[in-house]
């Protein structure tokens, strides 16, 4: 996984293989630090406002929450089987992490980081996606071949879209509202 924080010119990467997190400076592109985390870290989710970086561990079935300013895990929060992606609603306080082998999505409040929820959604969540403005998550199911869109003021599942086979991965366009799926 990459996110990038324009804020402060950070550029993280998961490292899946040696359970790390890397910190590069957008100005330089050079590796400024290596954060450790959980086994096998995939999906990662970045909070602008709060310089809050949140990394799906897939091997540990947990999320690891780094501050950015101080380039350290300051929580380790449990979720569901074989989390995979992660996504920040950080005008609601909402993290929303896609457990694939569970079939759920996590909800965890981004200030005291515990989980307010697990949804059950499709067959093998692979990706989430948030928008923000209409405060939705959009979850990518592959196996069941559909998108859950989660409601983010109730916490629950509102429409399911069936889509064609295999939905792995989501971008989402907040100026137009539109989804992509690959």
């Amino acid at each position: 996984g990459v996110a990038v924080n324009p804020q402060t010119n950070r550029i993280y990467v998961t490292s899946y293989r040696s359970h790390e997190v890397s910190v590069i400076d957008g100005g330089t592109n050079s590796a400024i630090a290596r954060v450790a985390v959980e086994r096998e870290p995939l999906g990662i989710g970045l909070d602008v406002a709060t310089n809050r970086v949140y990394v799906a561990n897939h091997g540990s079935n947990s999320l690891s929450v780094i501050d950015g300013s101080i380039n350290a895990v300051v929580a380790t929060v449990p979720v569901g089987s074989e989390p995979v992606g992660a996504a920040v609603n950080g005008a609601a306080g909402r993290l929303y992490v896609a457990n694939f082998k569970s079939d759920s999505v996590s909800v965890v409040d981004t200030e005291s980081h515990a989980v307010m929820a697990t949804l059950a959604v499709g067959n093998e969540p692979s990706d989430i996606a948030v928008n923000p403005a209409t405060n939705r998550a959009y979850v990518a199911n592959s196996k069941s071949n559909t998108i859950s869109v989660v409601d983010g003021a109730s916490s629950a599942i509102g429409d399911v879209i069936v889509l064609g086979l295999e939905p792995v991965a989501l971008a989402l366009d907040q100026t137009t509202n539109r989804v992509y799926v690959a």
